[in-house]
């Protein structure tokens, strides 16, 4: 199924029309060339609430193909799973917003000390209205309605139509495919660079993030692609206790030599 993420926020920034043409006299320009934007609300205060956007965003992007701008391809044997995280990171979202909220009369406060004379307390919205211009919500469609859309065209149109649907999704497919091998050959190649430097760093991620990203690139295997799925299995050797990393410089060096062969063997996919 097709998901998005969507997040609504309240106007962050104004055009100061005074201010944009006090600058625009002091610099002999024309008040048409210069705009003076100031925001609204403190950025620090903000932050848990973006912090939440985010990372939900960035989860969406690890358990999913990209399939248009803002729109994403989760094979369903992952729903579960995304359905709970996204869940989670909704009531983070909403805490976020009620943090703020409640501590409104301080973001207000710092809002006019940090915009001095450009502040004007007609520019935010009262607290009703506020509230409700946060949202942090899924969308789903499944690709199954998608053709149902048209059925009521011409015969020769929804064919037409029909076999346009055909070439865009195989093309995503084939662009999501190969986005499949970059995420994977990213992180064995980061694993070789730091493993082959005698002095690379051995975090406990090195690993654990292949771990992670061979727990979900499987699902989206959505071709069934045999080369991939046994790139995936030869990269599961590549998944080594991190102190064996630091400690050991036998293992170390063959962890190094398996992940420089893995690339090799991925260089025509990528």
């Amino acid at each position: 199924m097709l998901v998005s993420l969507n997040v609504t926020k309240p106007q962050m920034q104004k055009k100061d029309g005074a201010a944009t043409t006090e600058v625009a006299h002091d610099k002999n320009a024309d008040a048409t060339a210069v705009a003076v934007v100031k925001k609204l609300y403190p950025k620090h205060l903000l932050q848990p609430i973006v912090m939440v956007e985010g990372a939900g965003r960035r989860y969406i992007e690890s358990v999913t193909q990209t399939w248009s701008r803002g729109t994403y391809l989760l094979p369903c044997v992952l729903f579960m799973d995304f359905q709970q995280s996204m869940g989670t990171f909704k009531l983070q979202f909403e805490q976020a917003v009620t943090v703020f909220l409640n501590n409104y009369a301080t973001v207000m406060a710092q809002a006019q000390a940090q915009q001095g004379t450009m502040f004007d307390a007609g520019s935010y919205p009262d607290m009703a209205t506020l509230k409700a211009d946060f949202s942090f919500g899924v969308r789903y469609y499944p690709l199954a309605d998608v053709p149902s859309l048209v059925l009521d065209l011409e015969d020769k149109v929804l064919t037409e139509l029909r076999d346009e649907i055909t070439a865009q999704t195989t093309a995503s497919l084939a662009m999501g495919q190969k986005d499949l091998y970059a995420r994977l050959a990213a992180e064995v190649r980061r694993i070789h660079i730091q493993c082959g430097n005698e002095k690379g760093k051995i975090y406990d991620s090195l690993t654990g993030n292949l771990a992670d990203l061979l727990r979900i690139l499987p699902a989206l295997n959505l071709n069934d692609d045999p080369e991939f799925t046994a790139l995936c299995k030869e990269a599961s050797v590549l998944v080594v206790a991190p102190e064996a990393l630091r400690t050991v410089p036998e293992v170390r060096t063959t962890v190094a030599n398996n992940a420089k062969d893995i690339l090799a063997r991925m260089e025509a996919y990528l």
